[in-house]
């Protein structure tokens, strides 16, 4: 086994033994490193008792994510479920995609009973391709979701009208924003009026 691998495995086994619940993973480029992406697949798959998890690009630079860490991320993720962890609240911040990633970067939402939380913040994932219509799908079924945050997204009408009939179903949603995203036009009269079913909202942000 790589060393510098070996170190890693060590350090996760003693995050894990602590019971770590929060990470956040930096959206960096690998360059110069065999095992490329390797490292998030593993981190993933071995802290299965983190309840909080943020992928986040650094905010001085412009952040891209490619294909390789999508793929890595998903399978990290799918580790994570099948050896049982269990996710409260999960976050993509500050980084963008050049192509529909929806099947990599998303399919660990279908089946998330306990999750509470998701937070889309500063990308632009969620418009490109059919990630909407994918996100929405699983989103509607996230019965106990108690916060959603979508917040400079670059949502459009569409993709907010699909937004709309998933929250209709979300009775717990206790806080909703939707903040910077300027091209949603008759999109957000639609969440707008869909949020008066829910019972328990205590605050609506669409600035």
């Amino acid at each position: 086994m790589n060393a510098n691998f070996k170190e890693l495995y060590e350090k996760l086994a003693i995050c894990k033994f602590c019971n770590l619940n929060t990470l956040v993973i930096p959206i960096v480029p690998v360059e110069n490193l065999k095992s490329g992406y390797h490292y998030l697949t593993s981190v993933l798959s071995k802290l299965t008792t983190l309840k909080y998890l943020e992928f986040s690009g650094l905010s001085s630079a412009i952040n891209n994510l490619d294909e390789k860490a999508a793929k890595a991320i998903k399978k990290g993720l799918n580790n994570f479920k099948e050896d049982k962890g269990e996710l409260e609240a999960f976050s993509y911040q500050n980084f963008n995609v050049g192509k529909d990633f929806s099947d990599y970067l998303l399919s660990h939402l279908h089946d998330s009973e306990k999750l509470c939380s998701v937070k889309f913040e500063s990308t632009q994932l969620l418009a490109i391709g059919n990630t909407a219509k994918v996100f929405n799908s699983y989103l509607s079924n996230l019965s106990g979701l108690t916060e959603l945050k979508l917040n400079r997204c670059s949502l459009n009408v569409q993709q907010s009208k699909l937004l709309a009939d998933s929250l209709m179903r979300l009775k717990n949603l206790r806080v909703v924003e939707v903040k910077g995203n300027s091209a949603m036009g008759m999109g957000l009269p639609a969440i707008i009026y869909n949020l008066a079913f829910s019972p328990r909202l205590a605050l609506l942000d669409v600035s």
